[in-house]
């Protein structure tokens, strides 16, 4: 069976990388709960795969939008779990 957070994070970096327009598949990201998404990350590919996916996308997405890229590392931008 799929894991939809890893199906979402799969679906943010795609369109990160066709350079599409993610802010309703990032909205999802920050509406979820974080107990939820602990639990349903329960094994460690999982848990590589949602993460390297989610800082690879906001990686494109930041680096697109921003000019400066060295701040890129020092800006607080991906809200999960509305954090």
């Amino acid at each position: 069976m799929r894991n939809y957070y890893t199906a979402l994070s799969e679906k943010i970096i795609v369109t990160a990388k066709i350079d599409g327009d993610s802010s309703l598949l990032r909205r999802q990201l920050f509406y979820i709960r974080a107990a939820k998404l602990e639990k349903s990350l329960d094994n460690d590919d999982l848990r590589k795969t949602f993460w390297i996916n989610i800082y690879n996308a906001y990686y494109l997405i930041i680096s697109k939008e921003s000019t400066d890229n060295t701040s890129i590392f020092n800006l607080k931008r991906i809200k999960i779990a509305r954090s």
